[in-house]
């Protein structure tokens, strides 16, 4: 078990959502970098689940655009465009300039995915 997996149990047997959220979105990064997609995107979707039950918007903003990066990868442009979409609309209204430029980048890539 890694120490991510590890502290995912932890904060879920503490209750601790907004922990357990962090957990798996890191834990989804891990997957997307070593290409396991499924684990990815299972990830990314657990901590956006949180992050809305938590009314936590940076955190949706941030899972949002995770899971689109993902949908692009798999090959699913339109998927992975609207999602990148939803995400940079929240990331913009909350002002967030970071996630502003993480999704403004995933959706230049998926332009280039497109051959735009």
């Amino acid at each position: 078990m890694s120490l991510l997996e590890s502290g995912l149990a932890t904060a879920r047997t503490a209750g601790d959502r907004d922990t357990a959220a962090r957990c798996y979105n890191a834990l989804g990064l891990v997957a997307e970098g070593g290409a396991t997609l499924d684990r990815a995107e299972s990830c990314f979707a657990a901590a956006l689940v949180l992050w809305r039950a938590a009314g936590d918007r940076p955190g949706v903003a941030v899972g949002l655009i995770n899971l689109g990066q993902v949908a692009r990868n798999r090959g699913d442009l339109d998927r992975g465009e609207a999602l990148l979409g939803e995400g940079l609309a929240l990331a913009r209204e909350l002002g967030d300039l970071h996630q502003v430029a993480v999704a403004l980048r995933a959706l230049a890539r998926t332009a280039l995915f497109r051959g735009d």
